[in-house]
């Protein structure tokens, strides 16, 4: 693939190459393309309600029948309080 981009860009993909903290243009790229992938990941989740993300940080767990009924039962061990549930 070649690309062809303006001087502005090209001397800018220089700067980095002088760092010395890449070695080739498509590593210098490869890193620009990562962080606007962060970057765009981030605001598309800012843009996220609060209820969306509770939605899916909320999951789903395996609880007896009567858990609400019988919570303390099962929280604190106290004696069943309903004998309709066995």
């Amino acid at each position: 693939m070649n690309i062809h981009l303006d001087p502005e860009l090209e001397s800018l993909i220089q700067s980095q190459l002088n760092t010395h903290q890449y070695q080739s243009p498509e590593q210098v790229l490869e890193a620009a393309l990562k962080l606007l992938i962060a970057s765009q990941q981030q605001k598309a989740q800012a843009s996220q309600s609060p209820w969306d993300i509770l939605e899916e940080l909320a999951g789903t767990i395996e609880a007896p029948d009567d858990w609400s009924a019988e919570r303390d039962r099962y929280l604190y061990g106290t004696p069943k309080r309903n004998s309709n549930h066995e």
